[in-house]
């Protein structure tokens, strides 16, 4: 999922500095969740939501269809409040 917004900038030559970031950012805490700390990767998920709206409000990265973002915010969120979830129980 981290790779869509990164592709596109590549492809357009523009944000790429950002996406990136993002991109290293998020992958990295969803690995380091992965092997040390499940809380990073469900922060990971729900950050990947929060590039999304923040995104679709025209705020940061490369420009993308409404149609997906706000569809990939509001996944990523339930997404991540149910493993956030059943990590406390």
């Amino acid at each position: 999922m981290n790779f869509t917004y990164l592709i596109e900038a590549l492809s357009l030559k523009r944000y790429v500095t950002a996406e990136v970031a993002a991109s290293a950012t998020l992958i990295a805490a969803s690995l380091l969740g992965l092997l040390f700390a499940p809380l990073l990767l469900i922060a990971a998920i729900f950050g990947h939501g929060c590039w999304d709206l923040a995104k679709h409000n025209g705020c940061a990265g490369i420009p993308f269809f409404s149609w997906y973002v706000v569809p990939c915010f509001v996944v990523d969120t339930i997404y991540s409040v149910t493993l956030l979830f059943y990590y406390l129980q």
